[in-house]
């Protein structure tokens, strides 16, 4: 019998859209809940090195739909 790995259970998404924390555009791998499909995670982000160590403070999870890469008109967002 194998491990139990949580990605086996939990969907995975990748998405590619301006993110309001780093302020530029990204492409991130998400984990999504089983049931609710509700991001839960970030796998991997283009805005780090290497991407799969976030260091930031997860905007993305929060957003209901993701912005658009490079969609200008987020460049004020204020990330705080």
């Amino acid at each position: 019998m194998g491990t139990w790995k949580p990605e086996r259970m939990n969907p995975v998404t990748v998405r590619s859209f301006w993110c309001p924390s780093v302020r530029k555009a990204v492409t991130v791998e998400f984990v999504s809940h089983a049931w609710e499909g509700a991001r839960v995670a970030v796998n991997r982000c283009t805005a780090f090195s290497p991407t799969t160590v976030t260091r930031c403070d997860r905007l993305c999870l929060q957003l209901e739909a993701s912005p658009p890469a490079g969609a200008p008109d987020l460049a004020h967002v204020d990330s705080r």
